[in-house]
């Protein structure tokens, strides 16, 4: 920093340092938005066909005709574009494929939904972990093998 501000380069460098950033983050957003939207439409079977991400304008769910903001949908739908959201975010930012832990995240997922999510986690080239307080999980695990 020293370097930068005694050549009077402190605010030129603090300016492209910021513009980086927000370059990079978009880049960033733009890559998990479009990823986490692929997971949504997966894990909804086509009900939703997107989910929007964006900086002051919220979180909204995209069904093919109507933009949905996230106060108007269910508490099952808003869990899973937050784990649509924790896939994409984990497959861009990981360098390796690591193991997926889950701790009781399927509460509020009907017994539809939580089929859906299994089987998209069944197609991916990873370790899952399942932790949970109830057994649906595991039954639902032994009819799908």
């Amino acid at each position: 920093r020293d370097y930068y501000a005694s050549r009077g380069l402190g605010d030129v460098y603090k300016r492209q340092l910021v513009r980086t950033a927000k370059e990079t983050s978009d880049v960033i957003s733009h890559k998990i938005n479009a990823r986490a939207s692929e997971i949504f439409s997966e894990i909804t079977d086509g009900k939703y066909r997107s989910v929007n991400i964006q900086k002051g304008a919220g979180i909204s769910a995209w069904n093919g005709m109507d933009r949905i903001s996230v106060d108007r949908l269910s508490e099952g739908t808003l869990e899973q574009i937050y784990f649509s959201i924790r896939m994409a975010a984990s497959e861009m930012l990981l360098e390796e494929p690591m193991p997926v832990i889950l701790d009781d995240a399927f509460a509020f997922y009907d017994d539809k939904r939580l089929e859906s999510v299994i089987k998209w986690l069944s197609r991916q080239k990873k370790q899952v972990i399942i932790l949970s307080c109830h057994s649906r999980e595991a039954k639902l695990l032994e009819h799908l093998v």
